[in-house]
């Protein structure tokens, strides 16, 4: 387990570097700091000058030599808008951004396992046909459309959620509920595949024969022995959700890392936009190390593949029985 886990963590690394590298190169190439800084009927020596005090005018290989340097030790540089070290910046911004993610996380999957539950126990059932629509809707619903309709009905014509801002409960239902209607429909659907596959092996109808209630063998035998394609789809949707959070912060102003990463893109910032990228891309490669490790924790046999995609097509595959 200790070598696998070396394997991951040394291949998300690299992930990481790679995403670093490429927001560099990218940003570097689609803006200039220095005139989004300035008004537009700013002298050009004072433009001129400006681009020299930021470095900008120096060569593309030094300019990146100069990122790696302070990328090694945690120093992404100053940002361009508002003058203070940009790593911090972006880390003030994360307990709102985990706030978020959690209260999604808390209502998707309890909801999302109760209609996966419901839909399996009588598959082809009118309630299962009923359930596996709802699920299917909200895999389909846009994220974006759907925050904007809370916001017209719930916020605005009904009046009893705020629309924006950040503070307690109240603040975080609209986004959140936002966030968690996708990742119930997939959550879902997966649940209930695993299950109806689960029902269906032979140790199930022993314990059928026995006189086992069917509440308790779902709940202790089948639920539990389809724990691995559940748990895989669930950290994708984790992830899914701190990468989402970027558009449902800017909708419902939430002072998030997604919003500021938008705010740092519109100024082309780019010490700001590495350092919002090197955050997220460290909560998302950690949820996901985290999944693998679980996964492999409760089956050993996804540990053997040498690929993400082998794992995870053995992990739904073969669910442990």
């Amino acid at each position: 387990m200790a070598t696998y886990a070396l394997k991951r963590l040394a291949h998300s690394l690299i992930v990481l570097v790679g995403v670093l590298i490429l927001v560099f190169v990218v940003v570097d190439r689609i803006g200039d700091p220095a005139r989004l800084m300035l008004p537009a009927d700013a002298p050009r020596q004072v433009y001129l000058d400006l681009r020299a005090s930021l470095g900008l005018d120096d060569p593309f290989w030094e300019r990146f030599g100069r990122t790696i340097a302070g990328w090694a030790v945690g120093d992404f540089g100053e940002s361009l808008w508002q003058g203070v070290p940009s790593l911090p910046l972006a880390l003030e911004r994360v307990p709102a951004t985990l706030f978020l993610t959690a209260v999604s996380l808390a209502i998707a999957v309890p909801l999302a396992l109760l209609l996966g539950t419901r839909s399996a126990i009588k598959p082809g059932s009118v309630s299962d046909r009923i359930l596996t629509t709802i699920s299917l809707a909200g895999v389909s619903i846009a994220d974006f459309w759907l925050g904007l309709m809370l916001i017209l009905v719930v916020g605005v014509q009904w009046g009893l959620l705020p629309t924006s801002g950040f503070g307690g409960l109240e603040y975080v239902l609209l986004p959140a509920l936002t966030l968690a209607v996708r990742p119930i429909g997939r959550i879902a659907q997966v649940a209930r595949s695993a299950l109806v596959e689960e029902m269906d092996k032979p140790y199930i109808n022993t314990l059928r024969a026995k006189g086992v209630p069917e509440g308790r063998i779902v709940r202790r035998d089948a639920l539990r022995n389809s724990a691995i394609p559940i748990i895989t789809v669930t950290g994708d949707e984790i992830a899914t959700f701190l990468n989402g959070a970027i558009v449902i912060e800017t909708i419902f102003a939430w002072p998030g890392i997604g919003s500021l990463f938008i705010q740092a893109i519109e100024r082309r910032d780019l010490p700001l936009i590495e350092a919002c990228v090197f955050v997220v891309a460290i909560m998302v490669i950690t949820v996901n190390l985290l999944v693998d490790l679980t996964y492999a924790r409760l089956d050993p046999r996804t540990a053997q593949p040498t690929t993400r995609r082998q794992r995870r097509r053995l992990a739904i595959l073969s669910p442990r029985s």
